[in-house]
């Protein structure tokens, strides 16, 4: 399982792939602290440390994390799909997955492999351009910054995490269920653009990231389902249909 999960990870196109997110999400996340908006809240070691500017609602990083999912929502979706479709599907298409699955590995632990792959590659690029800007941008008072991580601001990345990782389990079930590269990436980003445009706040993914701009969000019935029950259902049914679909 860990030789699995070790080539999916090692695959070139997947690490290219990974490489324009971290760098595409960092710029993002990073350019956030540049604009009025937020840069009159940013924490100076010029000026006197007052409590006031370090509540959660006045902190600098914490309106870019509730900013993300207003201008992230569209393109880390579509990356997640990408790297999905390009784990799932590419190895299909190039015809090298009939020796990949003629290794000593029932199909469904292969599908499990590069799910788990996906998920890892979906964290890590939410979590290292986002940490790696606040603490960048606040360095020297790096001893302010940990104490605000707590409530609100971890139920916000909460809920931006589980959004992203619907996005993997939907995009890892069409791979099941459609043949292809391309219809698996138009069907993925079809039905997360319907949750967008249609859904708001009824349809995952996108009900998840309104969510995650409350100011202090919750979770209620609907997030259990749509952030854990859902995506664990589809990853299960995923499992199911790749024992009884054979390789191509």
């Amino acid at each position: 399982m860990k030789a699995l999960v070790s080539w999916e990870l090692n695959r070139p196109l997947v690490v290219m792939t990974l490489f324009a997110g971290l760098v595409m999400g960092f710029i993002s996340v990073h350019s956030s602290y540049l604009n009025p908006y937020s840069t009159t809240h940013v924490i100076s070691t010029t000026a006197p440390i007052e409590s006031f500017s370090l509540t959660p609602n006045n902190s600098a990083f914490w309106h870019v994390l509730k900013s993300l999912p207003r201008a992230g929502f569209s393109a880390y979706s579509f990356l997640v799909i990408l790297l999905g479709t390009l784990i799932f599907r590419y190895d299909k298409d190039t015809g090298y997955a009939l020796t990949l699955y003629a290794l000593p590995y029932r199909k469904f632990k292969i599908f499990l492999a590069k799910l788990t792959s996906l998920l890892i590659i979906t964290i890590v690029m939410l979590y290292l351009p986002l940490f790696l800007s606040i603490f960048l941008s606040n360095a020297t008072v790096a001893k302010h910054i940990l104490p605000l991580m707590m409530g609100s601001f971890l139920r916000t990345l909460a809920l931006i995490t589980m959004s992203l990782i619907y996005v993997a389990t939907l995009t890892a079930f069409l791979s099941v269920v459609l043949r292809g590269m391309f219809p698996t990436l138009i069907g993925s980003y079809l039905v997360v653009q319907v949750s967008t445009t249609i859904g708001g706040d009824k349809l995952p993914p996108f009900s998840l990231f309104l969510k995650a701009t409350q100011l202090y969000p919750s979770f209620d019935i609907s997030v259990v389902f749509q952030g854990i029950i859902l995506p664990l259902f589809l990853g299960i049914l995923g499992m199911i249909l790749s024992e009884r679909r054979d390789v191509m």
